[in-house]
């Protein structure tokens, strides 16, 4: 066993270094927040241990703030494991990978290890393990001390024989408070013992905890049981709980606040938010508000087909003051269940079929294509600045779901006939229809791809282009076919080197990051931002951004600006011109066009897409919209034609 201060000289501070390398060189999903942990600050205490003896030992002789590194291999334990009663001890294994370091029992039906890791103090941080295979839960918190400041970061809890996590207690003995559960799995690889007495995750008179970007599966009774718990639950007089960007498969309950067994308030207050819920063929609710006040249900997606017929259910009259909003399911909902409570409902969609998502088998319920009825068709709410991939919204108002489905910050012309000018057209997603109004129709590109075209040639000629997030295809028509972005990315196609021909791009939200195809990485904006890429000043394209929620224009080396607001939808073009482009949006809600610096007119409607460009050839960016209820096409000044429909995306700029 290796011991010392954190920051102090010789094999401690080497160690400290050795896990920050460990960790950056590991992937880092930072848009879900599931990075690595950072080093022990100053002056803590640090030790590194290699076999069960030594981690116990230095969990009972820990005196003041405590890291505890475990190096590879197996813990073995009895008895309750491993019992943490000193306040400020972080456990965490050495690599930072979870799979490396094993804290076992043996096995979920013996009767000689109780609990993986027993909790009697505050301040305590376990992270990058896996604990397996004990009698009733694998973390369990003793509330006997009322114990506060939990983080559980990155760990596996795998079979057990009660619940997988358990804060235990009730109204009548301690409570646990602020807690953090994130960035980890709970699930079954075996079936359950016997009998249906077990949770994912079961909080009993915890307060203010976050549970965020876990998988939860397989949460299902043994031999003779009927169904096991919710894979998440809190009861027992919790509040304040918000259960966000998590991946619940397979389980026999989804996520509930409050228990019916339970007295009223079972929980208060809280949301569930961005969560995807994917059931099997026995499973019961997706998500369910049981004598519990003042909660909030926003933008979670269930699926669910074949199983008990209602996704979300609000129980009992106790349940009273909350809201439903933008929630997608494939099933109705079970409102006023046992006693009248009169949910406020808004903006949710309950016929979603397999066709809405990309591998619904799999859970992968992320939305499939951009003509779905769930798109842009939610209620903005300040409870949901976010989606599960830690992405901001963008669009004329946020997706049913829990999904923002990304729409390519698009920089072309679409000239697709080489003299200058702009053409009316548009892309069918269901078929993959590219139509061009008096020039050509092909077919290119499937439902799940998102139209990117460009002169990705240098021709002087926009070609039909689409990019696949689910594998980060970009393929454009008789050119190219790479691979370039993943899951998430906003497609920002142009010409960034100012050569005259199209470079693959994508804008990541999450970190802020541009990369541009063969030429830049940089960080530039954050989840919250619209990426607006154009030219706003020489040849080249610039990385831009709007900033919604305060009017922010920011052209990378150029430019911060106000102008606009929240709801307004950011349409930057040529329009004075002068061959740069300027600032301006688009409000739906009023009609609004307003161009920095220059005109302001009304013109379209709260269901129009805006689609400006130089559609007379003339250097000048025109007002423009695409009303998809209709096939409207309206240019300000110009004309009014009839081409394409409700699930045609507009490609003309």
């Amino acid at each position: 066993m290796k011991t010392g201060t954190a920051g102090s000289n010789g094999i401690i501070r080497a160690l400290a270094g050795a896990i920050l390398f460990c960790a950056l060189a590991s992937p880092n999903p930072v848009e879900s927040g599931c990075g690595p942990l950072p080093p022990p600050g100053p002056g803590e205490a640090v030790v590194q241990v290699s076999d069960t003896a030594g981690l116990l030992n230095a969990v009972d002789s820990a005196s003041g703030p405590t890291t505890i590194y475990l190096e590879n291999g197996t813990y073995s334990i009895s008895g309750n494991g491993v019992v943490v009663s000193r306040p400020s001890v972080t456990i965490r294994s050495l690599s930072g990978n979870r799979d490396d370091v094993v804290i076992r029992g043996g096995g979920m039906n013996s009767g000689d290890t109780y609990f993986g890791v027993y909790i009697n103090a505050s301040g305590f941080t376990l992270a990058d393990l896996t604990v397996r295979d004990v009698r009733y839960h694998g973390v369990f918190i003793d509330p006997s001390s009322s114990p506060s400041g939990f983080l559980f970061h990155n760990i596996r809890v795998v079979d057990c024989g009660e619940q997988l996590f358990k804060a235990s207690g009730g109204r009548d003995t301690g409570s646990k408070s602020d807690g953090i559960i994130e960035c980890s799995a709970f699930e079954y690889i075996t079936t359950l013992g016997e009998g249906d007495y077990t949770n994912g995750i079961d909080l009993l008179n915890s307060h203010n905890w976050i549970i965020r970007d876990n998988v939860i599966g397989n949460i299902k009774a043994g031999p003779g049981g009927d169904l096991a718990g919710p894979a998440i639950l809190v009861w027992q007089g919790s509040s304040g709980t918000v259960v966000e960007r998590n991946r619940v498969l397979d389980c026999d309950m989804g996520i509930s606040f409050g228990n019916s067994y339970d007295s009223a308030p079972s929980h208060t207050g809280g949301v569930i938010r961005n969560n995807f819920v994917k059931g099997y063929a026995n499973s019961d609710f997706g998500i369910c508000v049981s004598k519990s006040p003042d909660v909030k249900v926003i933008n979670n997606t269930i699926y669910s087909p074949g199983s008990w017929p209602y996704s979300i259910e609000v129980q009992y009259a106790s349940s009273s003051n909350c809201l439903l909003v933008n929630n997608l399911s494939d099933e109705p909902f079970w409102i006023n269940r046992f006693e009248t409570n009169n949910p406020q409902l808004v903006t949710n969609l309950t016929a979603a079929g397999p066709e809405y998502f990309t591998d619904p088998g799999s859970g992968d319920l992320h939305l499939r294509s951009s003509d779905l009825p769930a798109i842009d068709s939610g209620t903005f709410t300040p409870d949901r600045e976010m989606d599960i991939d830690g992405q901001g919204s963008i669009g004329l108002a946020p997706d049913i779901g829990a999904d923002e489905r990304r729409t390519p910050a698009v920089l072309q012309s679409g000239d697709y006939s080489g003299d200058g000018t702009a053409g009316i057209a548009f892309f069918r997603p269901a078929t993959g229809l590219w139509a061009v109004r008096g020039l050509t129709r092909v077919y290119f590109g499937s439902p799940s791809d998102q139209p990117v075209p460009a002169d990705y040639d240098g021709d002087g000629t926009d070609d039909f282009a689409v990019f696949r997030e689910s594998s980060g295809l970009w393929a454009a028509r008789g050119i190219t076919r790479n691979y370039f972005g993943r899951r998430g990315d906003i497609p920002a196609p142009g010409d960034y080197n100012g050569d005259g021909t199209a470079q693959p791009a994508v804008f990541r939200p999450g970190s802020g990051l541009w990369a541009i195809r063969g030429t830049s990485r940089i960080y530039f904006g954050s989840s919250a931002d619209i990426p607006v890429p154009g030219y706003y000043g020489g040849p080249a394209a610039r990385p831009a951004v709007f900033r919604p929620a305060s009017g922010l224009w920011a052209v990378r080396g150029v430019t911060r600006t106000y102008f606009g607001s929240s709801g307004d939808i950011p349409v930057p073009g040529n329009f004075a011109g002068s061959g740069s482009w300027t600032p301006a949006i688009f409000r739906p809600a009023t009609g609004l066009w307003a161009v920095r610096g220059g005109s302001r007119l009304y013109f379209g409607a709260a269901a129009d897409r805006a689609v400006p460009g130089d559609y007379q050839g003339g250097g000048i960016d025109l007002p423009a919209i695409f009303r998809p209820t209709s096939g409207l096409w309206a240019i300000r000044g110009l004309t009014r034609i009839y081409f394409g429909g409700s699930s045609d995306w507009a490609v003309s700029r």
